[in-house]
């Protein structure tokens, strides 16, 4: 085998080596989209949560202050 041809064997793997990169780095950022785009959900459930929580407190609240109002029976 010459030194060209070794050369060219060389050069071929190089060049595949780059595609495996640009591929992988691709994959990787496609990964953290979907990760930002997870967290944007946790986000989101967690202010819905949050929310409910206000809501049931303050439900807790008027009931109690309607139980205080009906009298004894």
């Amino acid at each position: 085998m010459t030194i060209d041809e070794k050369l060219e064997i060389l050069h071929d793997s190089i060049k595949s080596l780059e595609n495996i990169a640009a591929i992988h780095q691709a994959s990787l950022e496609s990964y953290e989209g979907s990760i930002k785009a997870h967290d944007r959900q946790i986000e989101a459930l967690l202010a819905i949560t949050q929310e409910n929580a206000r809501n049931w407190e303050q439900l807790r609240r008027e009931w109690q202050a309607y139980l205080k109002r009906i009298p004894p029976q």
